[in-house]
């Protein structure tokens, strides 16, 4: 029988606390360079709407040479039409989020490997997509959630359990959580975490058993 449980944690994050910039992977930008061998989504992704009206949808889509990508695609109405502006070769997932300041943002793994990337004028004609910033080990669960001390909080799934990484600058950089938000151990035997904010302004996973 699955279960779920929901635990909370406070977000008592010390201002003094070190937080490591993570290294910038420049290798694995998004890029329009490479050629689709199929216009037929395998699997969607993720989609998010700006507060324009224009929708991003992300789709796991065919190579050539039998290779697979997540290609990012925006439509201005429901009806059409959609325009491929971006790939991302050799990756999986491609959630969607939309940032507190309207930029759009992507999630996706590579090698056991998270990794975001940003596009700040998601609503403009020509959309430019960031460097990627790496995340950190695991696969991504849940969308991250804009915690009330303005930092962001992406929940994954690792080898080890649910975890939670931490980015004080709209998701430029990461590091795993610690101190007061770190995971209990008795957590770490669930899988398939999702963050949300109380009322109260805690921090709250809820997560399934095995």
């Amino acid at each position: 029988m699955r279960r779920t449980i929901s635990i909370i944690l406070t977000m008592l994050l010390a201002l003094n606390t070190a937080w490591a910039v993570q290294k910038v992977v420049t290798d694995r930008n998004v890029t329009a360079e490479y050629p689709l061998a199929s216009a037929e989504a395998i699997k969607t992704r993720g989609i998010a709407v700006t507060h324009t009206g224009r929708i991003w949808l992300s789709s796991e889509r065919q190579l050539p040479g039998d290779r697979r990508a997540v290609v990012i695609s925006y439509a201005d109405a429901a009806e059409g039409p959609w325009t491929d502006v971006a790939v991302i070769p050799g990756v999986e997932g491609g959630l969607l989020w939309i940032a507190p300041n309207g930029g759009l943002q992507i999630y996706y793994m590579q090698d056991g490997m998270i990794y975001s990337s940003a596009c700040p004028n998601s609503t403009d004609a020509a959309p430019v997509w960031m460097p990627p910033a790496t995340v950190g080990e695991g696969v991504v669960s849940g969308a991250p959630v804009f915690c009330p001390d303005r930092r962001l909080a992406l929940p994954v799934q690792t080898a080890d359990g649910p975890a939670i990484y931490i980015s004080a600058d709209l998701g430029m950089s990461w590091t795993p959580s610690g101190g007061p938000c770190d995971i209990p151990e008795a957590v770490k035997a669930y899988n398939n975490p999702h963050l949300y904010v109380t009322p109260a302004k805690e921090l709250a996973m809820v997560c399934g058993s095995h």
